[in-house]
């Protein structure tokens, strides 16, 4: 957590970063593929009058659906193997390889706060 505090502006405290966790976990990787890897998963707008099409079309979408939960699940093991809590596993045969994830390199501010971080 010290990396990523000292990091990134504006600073978010300890208290709040594990008040966050625990009240987001569940989600968590639903809303980091989503937000940060780009999936097209979020549900439309109950008020929308296309809502239900708009549902349907998703749920029709096989091919992303699967590509989806196959990164579900490559976060998931990620999270669990760094003893992050427990996260629902899903007991689907996909049919498939997951895909490639991106991350972001880290900027120089972040390498060096984290290799002083690794020095303590």
């Amino acid at each position: 957590m010290y990396v990523a505090q000292r990091a990134y502006e504006p600073y978010v405290g300890d208290s709040t970063m594990k008040s966050r966790w625990r009240e987001y976990k569940l989600q968590a990787v639903c809303l980091y593929l989503m937000l940060n890897q780009k999936f097209n998963m979020k549900p439309p707008q109950v008020c929308s009058k296309k809502f239900v099409n708009r549902l349907l079309q998703k749920a029709e979408n096989v091919s992303e659906l699967r590509r989806y939960f196959s990164a579900y699940q490559t976060v998931r093991t990620a999270l669990l193997s760094q003893k992050y809590g427990q996260f629902p596993a899903l007991d689907l045969d996909l049919g498939r390889s997951p895909p490639r994830l991106d991350a972001a390199v880290f900027s120089p501010g972040i390498a060096e706060a984290f290799d002083r971080w690794l020095q303590h």
